[in-house]
């Protein structure tokens, strides 16, 4: 059984094992919001994502990750449930668009199988440190 909750700091260990699992390197925990959730099957955690909120009706949600170790029928299961219940938990905060900026293309035809759009391509984004 799926169930969606909300991350707590209890799920970062995890979490960052899981970026780990795919290569990545783990988003430092100081770098994600409260408005994380968690999609778990059976009680097990499966996939996150988290809802940066903005000082305007934009919010982007970012940093998808799954158990890389989960079926990955439950993994396709559990982030679908999870991309709608962040634009609704998004929504109940205020938002009016949900953007996410992605690289992987099948995360990219799940966002539009569930009414995102592209609204940019062949884009680079940059940071720095402060």
């Amino acid at each position: 059984m799926f169930e969606v909750r909300d991350y707590t700091l209890e799920d970062y260990e995890a979490l960052s094992q899981w970026w780990t699992q795919w290569g990545w390197d783990a988003i430092p925990q100081a770098f994600l919001p409260e408005t994380g959730l968690i999609v778990t099957h059976n009680a097990i955690p499966v996939c996150a994502a988290f809802i940066y909120r903005t000082d305007t009706p934009i919010y982007w949600v970012e940093n998808y990750i799954s158990n890389k170790d989960a079926p990955k029928s439950i993994r396709s299961e559990a982030l679908e449930l999870l991309i709608s219940s962040c634009n609704e938990k998004a929504k109940n905060m205020g938002a009016m668009i949900v953007m996410s900026s992605i690289k992987h293309n099948g995360l990219g035809r799940r966002l539009e199988k569930n009414g995102f759009v592209v609204s940019d391509k062949n884009m680079t984004t940059y940071m720095r440190a402060l």
